[in-house]
Parts: structure tokens; sequence; C-alpha cells
């Protein structure tokens, strides 16, 4: 039974995963590898850990000391990182993580996807770091958690992880990018790429920073299978990638560093851990750019209202939550509860004698049984703004305009008569508006 089991073991192995381990072994014959894969991975990180030192020179600051904690000894975390990408590319098992399309959300040959599995190592890095969810505290074995989950990220930045596609030129472009950045035929990137970017979902978490890198990769798939080796093409891919995996791999370091540490990195007030609790960006005091900081949404505050900090339209009824509360005064939280008004009648010129009035009458229908009380406001415009509410009981409104005065009108409906509240999903004839032109007085 247990050499059926074996057997059955290496059949599987075949299929899966011996298909990868010689395309990812064989040697580019026009771009010969300088070191190997997994060396290359170093490299990045090395790389992106001076993007973090360059970035802040000052010893306070959560870049300086991140990179300190990475590279100081006895402990020299940056060498636990390098050991998990040397055992991550040597688990044949273990291929198909590596792989991720954008468009699709797939993983390759049915595998759940990269992002997943970035997610995952992220956590246990965040557990053995801190000594929760069961984990005792270890912060080597955290920084090799976060390696795996580093790697991953890197990988995606290569046209082929993210096109699904172990095969065609994919070795041949990574033995490429590996010797051009050796020799320095690469520009290397001044800054790190340290906003959150969210993942499929709009959420900010591990599976986000790999999807970016899918996202960036995915493009170039073609260019680098139908191009056979055309330099000048291949160097400009290769540069943007391998700029685009440094910068991202800073990102990721010190996305981990903030979270686990607690920052408030953008100083509204907010941890980091009440960030990620709100989906929030730890890089801005507003997420979603709606006039309203994240510290104002998600506490009552001075607007008394509570709104999603990662939305600019909580209740998706097409208005802003910042214009809901400070322009209409209307609920940011309920879709029911807009703006609304009809398209004014433009251009209505009324003519009347000399000394003479018009009358102008505006009537509508009762509101529905289930509006009672309700409150219309006509809003006039004839040079100066006239405006006039009155209960929903009444079905006229009288306005006496100059004559030979071109007239425009907008009816609202309120809730209550300090126009807290404004009905917006008029459907059908729930009312209509009527002018006339009466006879002079």
């Amino acid at each position: 039974m247990n050499k059926k089991r074996i057997v059955q073991s290496v059949i599987i192995l075949s299929i899966f995963c011996l298909p990868l381990f010689l395309e990812s072994n064989k040697l580019s014959q026009s771009y010969p590898s300088a070191y190997p894969s997994s060396a290359f991975h170093d490299i990045l990180i090395w790389e992106a850990l001076n993007l973090l030192g360059s970035d802040s020179t000052n010893e306070t600051h959560p870049f300086y000391l991140l990179r300190q904690e990475i590279v100081a000894l006895p402990t020299n975390y940056f060498d636990v990182m390098n050991r998990a990408q040397e055992d991550y590319d040597a688990n044949l098992y273990v291929k198909r993580e590596h792989y991720w399309d954008p468009e699709h959300l797939a993983g390759l040959y049915g595998n759940i996807g990269a992002p997943y599995h970035a997610q995952e190592y992220f956590d246990k890095a965040v557990n053995c770091y801190l000594g929760i969810n069961g984990f005792q505290m270890n912060k080597t074995r955290a920084y090799y958690y976060l390696g795996y989950a580093i790697h991953l990220v890197q990988d995606l930045t290569v046209p082929h992880h993210a096109k699904n596609d172990p095969f065609g030129y994919h070795v041949d472009y990574e033995s490429f990018c590996n010797y051009q950045f050796i020799f320095g035929n690469i520009i290397k990137p001044i800054n790190g790429t340290y906003t959150p970017p969210r993942d499929w979902e709009g959420n900010i978490n591990a599976k986000a920073w790999v999807h970016q890198a899918a996202l960036y990769a995915y493009p170039h798939w073609y260019t680098i299978e139908s191009q056979d080796y055309v330099y000048s093409l291949w160097l400009n891919i290769a540069t943007f990638l391998v700029g685009q995996a440094i910068k991202l791999t800073a990102g990721f370091l010190f996305y981990f560093w903030q979270y686990v540490h607690n920052l408030d990195f953008d100083n509204d007030t907010l941890n980091a851990v009440t960030e990620q609790q709100y989906n929030c960006d730890y890089t801005s005091d507003d997420s979603d750019n709606d006039l309203i900081t994240d510290q104002e949404e998600i506490n009552p505050g001075s607007d008394g209202w509570i709104t999603d900090p990662a939305n600019v339209d909580t209740d998706f009824d097409g208005y802003t939550d910042y214009n809901e509360i400070h322009v209409h005064f209307t609920d940011p939280t309920d879709k029911f509860d807009s703006p609304y008004y009809f398209k004014p009648l433009m251009c209505r010129k009324f003519r009347g004698l000399s000394n003479g009035v018009n009358k102008i009458t505006f009537s509508w229908s009762q509101p529905k049984n289930y509006l009672p009380g309700w409150y219309y406001k006509l809003f006039i415009v004839n040079g100066s703004l006239e405006t006039a509410i009155y209960s929903g009981i009444l079905r006229y409104f009288t306005y006496t305009p100059t004559p030979k005065v071109f007239i425009t009108y907008q009816v609202f409906c309120y809730k209550t008569y300090d126009n807290r509240g404004i009905y917006a999903q008029w459907s059908g004839d729930i009312f209509s508006v009527h002018v006339d032109v009466g006879n002079p007085e």
C-alpha cells in the first residue's frame, strides 16, 4: 500500500512539477544568467532596502528603523529572507504557487494563485513577529515567511508568471533581466512605492501587492513572446518591471513593518491596526479623497455621521459623502435619501401688459400615502434666488414675477421643514408639475 502511494506521488509530481522544474532550470543560450534565480530575488530585496535607506536618512524614521532591523547583526534577517528565496524555488511541490493571471483572476493549473499564498505567508509572518494566534514569538521565523511572500510579489513582475505561462521565453526573459541588471544596463528606481494598492475587490492586503505586480507585468507577455530577442524592446520592459519589483518590495516590507509596529504613519490619529480594519490607506489621512478625513468617517465626529473611509459614496446613490453631508443635508448611508430635482424648464417667457402683472401657478398632486406630511420646496431663479417651502398638504403655489422675464424652476421634496433629508427616489407619476399663465389681475 505504501509503495502504491509512492508511485501515485511520483506520477502527480511528474504531471504538475517536472515541466516547471525543467523550464526553470533551462538557461538561455543568448543571455546566460549571472546568478541563479533565487540570488536575483536577494538582489531585489537588497535594492529595496537601499531605497528605504535613501528615502529617509532620519534615524527615527520608520523606513530607517525597518532597514536597520533587517540588516543588523547578529540576527541578519536579510540572510533569513535570502534563505527563504532559495528554499521556495527549490520546492517542486509549490511551483504552481508562483503564478497569477490578473485579468482572469486565476492561478496556474487550478491553483488558487500567488496572491492567496502571499496572504497566507504574510499572516504567518505577522503572527510569528507578534507571537499571536497560537504562534510563538519568533522574528527569525517571521522574516522567513515574509521572504516567501516577497518572492511572490517579485515573481509576478515577470510577464510569464502573470500570464500563467511557465514555458515560452519565460526563463530566457528572467535570465535577460538578471544579466542586464548585474551589468548595469537597467536603471534603478530612486523611490519606493509606499502607497498600498488594492486588490480586485478594493481591499488593502498582501494579496493586493501581488495583484498589482501582475497588473504591471501582464500586458508585456505578448511583446516578449512575439519579439525574439529584440534587445531594445526587452530592455525597456525589463527596466520598467525590474524597477517595479524593487519599488513594490520596498513598499511591501514597509506594509509589514507599519502593521506589526501599529504605527500611525499618516498622523491621522488612527493606528495601523485600525487603518487595516477599516481598509484605509495608512499613508493618507483621507483614503478615498472625498474631503472627509478617515478619522472623521469612522467616528461621528463633528459632522455626526459614520461613513466608509474607503468609499467616496458610502450608499452608492451617486452622490459623494461630503456633498450629502455638507451640501444636500441628506443621509450618506441611505441610498433612498439623496438629492433629486427635476430638470428645470428653461427659457419659459411670460409677457404682460405694461401696467399689469402675470400670475404663474405651480400645482402638483398629493403625495402618496406613504409620504404623508412631507414638504415641497419650489426653487425659482429670475436673477435673484427666491424660495418657498410649503406643506405637502398644499397643492399649489402662486408666483408673481416681473413682466417679460425668463423663469427657471426646480421642485424638491423634503422629509422635514428644515431641509434635513431630501427624498430622491421619485418614479412614475408620484407627482407632476404644471405651469399656467394666469390672466392679468
